[in-house]
């Protein structure tokens, strides 16, 4: 015996396409926001290297400020640095110097927006000895 007429088996695929379809966008556009995770951290931990590796030979602030913005191709929106100890007066030569960076990560994937109400953020920090005072 036969499992039903050709229109019956059309009618059941399309009902199986409609309910795995959108699980099948969820698991792709999470996937594709992994991704821009990882390139964002990516780029903010390189950001926070460079601010270190600058800070270290020039012990200037405004010259970390001005790698890290370099790193991220200026693009500083959403972006957060820090750098301790604060005054480069107050650094001397052999000291750590910390920088870190921040910046938010857009959500592509409506759920987890809804999830994530403070939404993602990458964060690195960079230690590094003072060559120079």
């Amino acid at each position: 015996m036969r499992g039903g007429t050709l229109k019956d088996q059309k009618s059941q695929s399309v009902i199986e396409f409609a309910l795995v379809f959108p699980l099948m966008v969820f698991v792709v556009l999470s996937l594709v926001q992994l991704v821009l995770f990882m390139f964002v951290e990516l780029n903010v931990a390189q950001a926070a290297r460079n601010g270190a590796r600058e800070g270290a030979t020039t012990n200037s602030n405004s010259a970390i400020y001005e790698s890290v913005k370099c790193s991220l191709n200026n693009n500083m929106e959403d972006v957060i640095v820090n750098v301790y100890p604060t005054s480069p007066g107050s650094r001397s030569r052999g000291d750590l110097l910390a920088v870190s960076v921040e910046k938010n990560v857009p959500v592509i994937v409506p759920i987890l927006g809804i999830v994530m109400k403070d939404g993602l953020r990458a964060r690195y920090r960079s230690v590094i000895r003072l060559e120079k005072e």
